[in-house]
């Protein structure tokens, strides 16, 4: 992974802007917008493309190839070791606190 959006990544995870959600990159529920971890990177590369708020990046589960280039990440899921960033969010309910330690450490 690319060192620079590394730490911005963990960086957005820890600030409590975002809100924790599950199964999609972003969805809304009640008003509020819900991402996965790797929907947060899919915003920080929105942002950073300077691309409008209803791009089709978000759509989905996993990552899309433009996202996984920009970053650098191997693959959709968020690969490391012998696990994923998909499985920590949606089947462990790991916090994003908690994923951003798996973050710094493996990837």
């Amino acid at each position: 992974m690319k060192p620079q959006i590394k730490e911005k990544w963990i960086a957005a995870l820890r600030s409590g802007k975002y809100k924790q959600g599950h199964a999609v990159l972003k969805q809304t529920y009640d008003d509020q917008d819900l991402y996965c971890c790797l929907g947060v990177l899919c915003d920080l590369y929105i942002k950073d493309k300077k691309l409008k708020r209803t791009t089709s990046i978000m759509r989905g589960s996993y990552l899309p190839l433009n996202v996984q280039e920009w970053s650098g990440l191997r693959d959709g899921e968020g690969s490391y070791g012998n696990g994923n960033l998909v499985h920590d969010n949606d089947l462990k309910r790991k916090s994003f606190k908690q994923i951003a330690n798996i973050i710094e450490k493996y990837l």
